[in-house]
């Protein structure tokens, strides 16, 4: 044993016999990391079209857009057992005070670099905490360290020694499972005892095995923030109703706690994902893929890097440990901060592939993921010697294993030497004015962008500590007993041995670890929320109708229900309203595309289309159902006289007795699944396709409504993908049709008939069509009929264009036929600018004698010769006595929107 390795297992055995306290935490620099990464990923755009208008997340508060804005006192909650119960309802936690000081850490002002990023989104002592989407990837990136029984080890020794919680799920320490070696394809070895330690890959992707093709998802995990319950939560967050059960009246109540168990996953989605990226930015850390433990109970060495790191992060020199102190003690008061972005996007067609290529080659310089990188690119505290301790066998060692870097320093193994004075050493004894330090330099292979890592001319480049020029990068220092050694006939060859880690090599490990930990990052983020469908409207911009007509009521939560069953006609086994139930829409017709971008494979540049369709690796067939999301007017009523509206100047007119015509929280209304079969959302064409919503339908006082389609299933090489479109449609829209033939057009002025004037007549015939297409249709009839002073109004979900539309009018006397009209018609908007309910907007709807006819009117007039009343001359036709009866008809029939061609060609 030689000398250096003797001293290394003396102060290796002392830490067992007298444990020391533990290195700093490397929360802060996970958190400026992941910070970064949130900023460098499509999860910071915004805008028509982004992830976060897409998903919905555009309308929630930016600072705390999962907050329960609806109730107090103010919590943010996340379900502390991850999102992997669906039949029972976690429990729920809100965040606790250890992460609460961790994140006030970045609010001093000696930290410039955190309170630069996080000053105005991290609340201050006693005051009210911030939880932005950034802070639950935060979040997560803190409590991925948990310690489990080892709390009380550590608390003494950290900046916020309250309250650090052990894991949610347990006492285990959740940093075991944090190791991946990619070149021996080995968790952390030896575990502690009574502990099992997994593999970082399968802890952080919820795999028994990742590497297997396909990978073997872990059903019994112990770890509920994986990717899989990131994906799971994300689709629960967009679909779930956890309260509407089959048997149990769906209540106000009922979907108000849904509402909330919503925004709680939507939070624990985030939280879940910075657990994930936490696994990821290890990953670049060599001592995580190199098998190397660092924590109090191994040696200073190995404990210096993340202390280190961490205090260039903090901008202090509070957590430097002994060995850097000893060493080199000259440090500055405060250290240079580390580089956070500039490292190219990354792109992978896996989640593994971000971590290890392992699969696609045996030349160890070809794989691309991070632990690739890190594992052949550095030494590390504990494996920096060519013999490490054998932990099973106390005073023996075995032989370090990895063949990158090379063991023999040299420069036929590619090694230069840097030589500086040791004026820092051993608080610069004058005894060792005469040492010189020697640094060793060699190329760091980097798989995925050889510029930014070898050429210094490069725009956007490694950075090295000063002194240093790519590609040489100081990996290596050599050691004070080296110059002893060489003393006494030494062949020159410097063996690992005679080697040590200072802090130019932390620096560049530092410098060139963590810009690909924020692009790797930054670039998962991107993966996790890359499906995207676009969502448009049919031709004739027609998304749905129904007839206003069928006879419903409201009830005391203010939904509207149906007063008996209607069965459709198209499919006799779907009801268009069911007693007792939602009256609303049934059916929403509309055009999905699979729009999701190729993956460039980043090293390669292989180009994979993300494709969907067909059956996962787990027999789950592929599918895509549509989310109908609204508040509600809880002041509906059937004949609209609980509607905001306006009278035939536009002047407002507020509902009686109707303080709210907007509830609080968000509704949903799930359709039934559409299975996908592999290729049909990914043609050149969109796939017209039609939602079946009659197991929970829209309800007609829907307001602030979106549409977002959802698919889950395979996406590229993604087993369990989801892909997501929004687009916004119209609250519904009334067509109103009135038989006003009580009046007529006589010597310029609205009459009475009387003597030899047409008489008022019922209408026998009505056909209605929007675009190309036949909407409604009531056939000469003498059963079915229009009488005189009654509405047919029909209710449709329409897009915000202009979109044309004819009717034609009969009555079963030929000599007063009525004849036909043809205007444009588009749909209404009834919104509000947030989900908080700011900016209220509403379309005002007309009303006149008594009536809210609708927001588009048609007066089909008797024709009596060939003059038309001017529109004024028509708004004085509102000014006659109010209707005995204001409801609309239940006449006729709705047909399919784009099933039947229009069947006339007048006017």
């Amino acid at each position: 044993m030689n000398l250096e390795k003797a001293i290394a297992f003396i102060l290796l055995f002392g830490v067992f016999i007298a444990p020391q306290p533990c290195a700093a935490f490397d929360t802060e620099t996970h958190a400026a990391i992941t910070h970064q990464a949130h900023f460098e990923s499509v999860l910071a755009n915004t805008g028509p079209g982004s992830i976060a208008n897409v998903l919905g997340l555009d309308r929630l508060a930016t600072t705390d857009p999962f907050y329960i804005y609806w109730n107090q006192p103010r919590v943010d909650y996340y379900y502390n057992g991850g999102a992997s119960s669906i039949n029972g309802a976690p429990t729920v936690s809100f965040p606790e005070n250890f992460e609460r000081c961790q994140m006030r850490e970045f609010l001093r002002p000696e930290t410039p670099i955190l309170f630069q990023i996080f000053g105005d989104t991290v609340e201050a002592p006693g005051g009210t905490a911030l939880f932005p989407i950034q802070n639950w990837l935060v979040r997560g990136a803190i409590r991925e360290d948990d310690l489990g029984y080892f709390t009380s080890l550590a608390a003494h020794s950290i900046h916020c020694p309250f309250d650090l919680l052990t894991s949610d799920q347990g006492f285990h320490p959740r940093s075991l499972n944090h190791f991946y070696d990619p070149y021996l394809n080995i968790e952390l070895q030896p575990c502690s005892p009574g502990e099992t330690c997994r593999k970082s890959i399968n802890w952080a992707l919820g795999n028994v095995d990742s590497l297997a093709n396909p990978p073997v998802e872990d059903t019994n995990r112990t770890n509920h923030y994986s990717y899989k319950d990131a994906r799971n939560a994300m689709w629960w967050a967009l679909t779930r109703e956890y309260n509407n059960k089959a048997g149990q009246p769906y209540t106000a109540a009922r979907r108000e706690a849904d509402a909330e168990d919503r925004m709680i996953l939507w939070a624990t989605a985030f939280r879940s994902l910075g657990d994930v990226v936490h696994l990821l930015q290890d990953a670049g850390q060599p001592q995580h893929t190199r098998n190397d433990p660092h924590s109090s109970f191994n040696s200073n060495e190995q404990q210096a890097f993340e202390g280190y790191t961490n205090d260039r992060v903090l901008g202090t020199t509070g957590d430097v440990n002994s060995y850097v102190r000893r060493f080199f003690d000259t440090l500055p008061s405060r250290l240079t901060p580390p580089p956070l972005g500039n490292y190219p996007p990354v792109t992978f067609t896996t989640p593994l592939r971000f971590f290890t290529t392992r699969g696609d080659s045996s030349d160890l310089t070809a794989r691309a993921g991070l632990a690739d990188y890190s594992n052949r690119g550095f030494f590390s505290g504990g494996t920096v010697g060519s013999w490490d301790p054998d932990p099973t066998n106390p005073g023996h060692f075995l032989p370090d294993p990895y063949p990158s870097p090379p063991k023999t320093i040299s420069p036929a193994n590619g090694y230069a030497q840097t030589p500086v004075p040791c004026t820092g050493l051993l608080n610069a004894d004058p005894r060792l004015s005469a040492v010189t330090c020697t640094h060793y330099t060699h190329a760091v292979p980097d798989a995925v962008d050889f510029d930014y890592a070898q050429n210094p001319n490069a725009a956007s480049h490694d950075l090295l500590p000063n002194g240093f020029t790519l590609p040489n990068v100081p990996i290596a220092s050599e050691s004070v007993f080296r110059q002893v050694f060489m003393k006494f006939g030494s062949n020159g060859i410097v063996d690992t041995d005679l080697i040590a880690l200072s802090t130019d090599e932390f620096d560049a490990m530092g410098n060139l670890a963590i810009p690909r930990a924020v692009a790797y990052s930054a670039g998962m983020l991107n993966y996790f929320f890359r499906g995207s469908l676009q969502v448009t409207a049919p031709v004739d911009g027609m998304y749905a109708i129904v007839n206003h007509g069928m006879a419903h009521t409201v009830d005391a939560d203010g939904y509207p229900i149906c007063s008996q069953t209607v069965a459709s006609l198209v499919d006799n086994t779907k009801n268009l309203c069911t007693a007792g139930g939602i009256f609303g829409f049934t059916s929403v017709r509309m055009n999905v595309q699979d729009i999701t971008p190729q993956i460039s494979e980043s090293g390669t540049g292989t180009q994979i289309d993300q494709t969907t369709g067909g059956t996962a690796a787990d027999g789950t067939a592929a599918k895509m159902v549509a989310v109908a999301r609204y508040h509600r007017n809880p002041c509906y009523k059937p004949d609209l006289t609980g509607e905001p509206s306006a009278d035939s100047t536009g002047a407002p007119r507020t509902p009686i007795n109707c303080s709210a015509p907007r509830t609080a929280y968000q509704e949903i209304s799930v359709s039934a699944d559409v299975l996908i079969a592999p290729g049909i959302l990914d043609g050149q064409n969109p796939l017209e396709q039609v939602f079946d919503f009659s197991n929970d339908p829209i309800p007609i006082n829907a307001t602030d409504l979106f549409i977002q389609v959802a698919y889950r299933g395979p996406l590229g090489a993604e087993t369990d993908g989801i892909a997501v479109g929004m687009v916004d449609i119209s609250e519904p829209t009334y067509l109103s049709l009135f038989n006003s033939t009580d009046y007529e057009w006589k010597d310029n002025t609205w009459q009475i008939p009387t003597g030899s004037d047409s008489p008022p007549v019922p209408f026998t015939s009505i056909q209605i069509c929007s675009g190309p297409w036949q909407i409604y249709d009531l056939s000469n009839s003498s059963w079915q009929q229009l009488p005189v002073t009654h509405v047919l109004r029909l209710a449709a979900l329409r897009d915000f264009s202009n979109q044309p539309y004819k009717m034609s009018i009969a009555s079963a006397q030929g000599n007063y036929a009525v004849g036909g009209q043809a205007t444009t018609w588009q749909g209404r908007q009834r919104q509000a600018a947030d989900e908080r309910g700011a900016g209220y907007y509403y379309d005002p709807m007309f009303y006149g004698r008594g009536l809210v006819v609708g927001d588009y009117v048609e007066k089909p007039y008797q024709l009596l010769g060939t003059t038309f009343p001017t529109p004024s001359q028509a708004s004085a036709y509102w000014d006659k006595p109010a209707l005995q009866l204001t409801a609309s008809e239940n006449v006729g029939t709705v047909m399919q929107p784009g099933a039947t061609p229009c069947p006339f060609t007048q006017p």
